[in-house]
């Protein structure tokens, strides 16, 4: 009742969900299998396992993990959609699937004119837990493009909230690693 939608289910095939952020609306795409990642959890058709040396595997370890898609290109790049990796926090006996996290609030990471007209662009990716409370929090960059870019996104990151992801309607933590592109608007000439 006027809460929302029901944050997407990462088992299975759902639809994706859509919800109005600002003035605009976010996707979040159920999970979906990744290109650089061959290896799925057998039965399990969404979660997967980290391929070695991936940052995946140096982030999860042998758990498996879910991959989700936001639709959110930052307002001062020319797009991009979001990559978020997560897998709860707390290895448990229980090995059912959970259900994806939701955007609630997002915080777009300053991209200087300056960078954008010396082309300073790359994907930076971020560690992240995403509490059971959707708070977000000891946010690390793993892989960087720029001091400034990167600062930026880690700090826009620590300002998002989140509908918790869920495991069987309890809310529980997350790790998450986010890519967050960064791409200045071609020239014309």
């Amino acid at each position: 009742m006027g809460a929302g939608p029901a944050p997407s289910a990462v088992a299975g095939n759902p639809p994706a969900s859509t919800f109005a952020d600002a003035q605009r609306k976010v996707i979040i795409a159920a999970a979906r299998p990744a290109p650089d990642i061959p290896h799925q959890t057998p039965g399990a058709g969404l979660p997967r396992t980290p391929s070695p040396g991936s940052v995946e595997e140096e982030v999860f370890g042998p758990r498996k993990y879910y991959s989700m898609i936001l639709n959110t290109p930052n307002l001062t790049s020319v797009g991009g959609s979001w990559v978020v990796r997560f897998a709860a926090l707390k290895q448990v006996s229980d090995q059912s699937d959970l259900t994806a996290p939701a955007v609630v609030h997002k915080v777009d990471p300053a991209y200087p004119l300056s960078l954008m007209q010396a082309r300073v662009e790359g994907t930076v990716t971020l560690y992240a837990i995403i509490r059971a409370d959707g708070t977000v929090d000891g946010v690390k960059v793993l892989r960087g493009v720029d001091d400034t870019l990167d600062e930026n996104a880690r700090l826009a990151l620590l300002h998002w909230q989140f509908r918790p992801a869920t495991r069987h309607g309890v809310a529980v933590d997350l790790e998450a690693l986010i890519q967050i592109p960064f791409a200045a608007a071609k020239r014309s000439f």
